[in-house]
């Protein structure tokens, strides 16, 4: 019995263990499955910065092409067009609407730039973001994979215990049986040496003197 108590309260620190390794699981479970949400949601970020970019950067194609047209243009009527555009003015109302036209030109050549230039804000923006979102998706990674190895490990531990807690009860179940045996087998020793004691006593035929005899020893 103080075999079983002592191998009974083994089993149950195993078990204790066990418990332990399973809450650690969970836990490293529940940290793996937020890992991959930030992951996913990190990745859906990244894709859609990078159609912002794609519009942004089709946006600056066009703008540059706009401008590069723009260029061109005043290359080819030269610097003084736009004064010789002013001075061919009919009359004073003529030039008064030839210098409004001419500052609406500036004016839009103006927003042009800067509309360019606002672009290619943006674009270095949306790059940016999209490298530093990449960035934390490998760590987050780095992160998943150290957690995945912790995971592994308790696991490790936890089947071995589960093989030691196995071999120990099977050892138990074992030993209760030999001590079972030795039981009955003493047992039953103990029963045919009673037995013989008890009917194995003289038998022959001892002459009367005239008193009473006790028919056994």
């Amino acid at each position: 019995q103080y075999q079983i108590d002592m191998t009974q309260n083994t089993i149950a620190g195993i078990e204790a263990e066990i418990g332990k390794a399973n809450e650690e699981m969970s836990r490293i479970t529940g940290v793996i499955d937020k890992i991959n949400t930030e992951i996913v949601a990190l990745e859906a970020n990244i894709a859609k910065t990078q159609e912002e970019l794609n519009v942004a950067e089709a946006k600056r194609k066009e703008q540059e092409q706009a401008m590069n047209e723009r260029v061109r243009t005043m290359y080819m009527y030269g610097n003084g067009s736009m004064l010789e555009f002013l001075f061919t003015s009919s009359d004073f109302a003529d030039f008064v609407t030839k210098v409004d036209m001419s500052r609406y030109i500036i004016e839009s050549d103006k927003a042009s730039l800067d509309a360019l230039a606002e672009t290619k804000r943006i674009i270095d923006e949306k790059k940016a973001k999209i490298e530093a979102d990449r960035l934390q998706t490998v760590s987050k990674k780095s992160e998943q994979e150290t957690a995945l190895a912790q995971q592994q490990e308790v696991k490790a531990q936890k089947d071995s215990l589960l093989a030691q807690n196995q071999a120990i009860v099977a050892a138990e179940a074992a030993n209760a049986a030999s001590i079972e045996a030795q039981v009955r087998a003493a047992m039953a020793a103990q029963a045919a040496a009673s037995g013989g004691s008890t009917t194995g006593g003289s038998t022959s035929f001892v002459p009367s003197n005239g008193t009473y005899q006790w028919p056994c020893p």
